[in-house]
């Protein structure tokens, strides 16, 4: 079963070399029928004791050394990931991951 939870976009942001950079994604959504997936997560949730989510991400990035400005790229990254429960207000574990990179120029 697919169903989009939610949607977001990436704020803008310089990195720079040898750095790590943490950005917190504003995410929000709807769907139509929430009982029934809320049921379906739940159960997952109570046979496997963690939810499968598929992140997908398409990014423009631009690179820049020193002054030059290289074209921009999309990256796009696709990530499978198990996260411990979805229940709002708590702190999520990510169980498990696996994600793939492709650029496009």
């Amino acid at each position: 079963m697919q169903t989009r939870l939610s949607n977001g976009s990436l704020p803008k942001f310089y990195q720079g070399h040898e750095n790590t950079t943490i950005i917190f994604v504003e995410m929000t959504g709807y769907t139509q029928n929430a009982t029934s997936l809320m049921a379906t997560l739940q159960e997952q949730q109570q046979l496997t004791g963690s939810i499968p989510l598929r992140i997908r991400v398409i990014q423009p990035v631009r690179i820049k050394l020193g002054k030059l400005k290289l074209m921009e790229v999309k990256f796009m990254v696709r990530c499978g990931v198990s996260v411990d429960s979805l229940a709002a207000n708590n702190v999520i574990s990510v169980r498990s991951s696996n994600c793939k990179f492709r650029f496009r120029l």
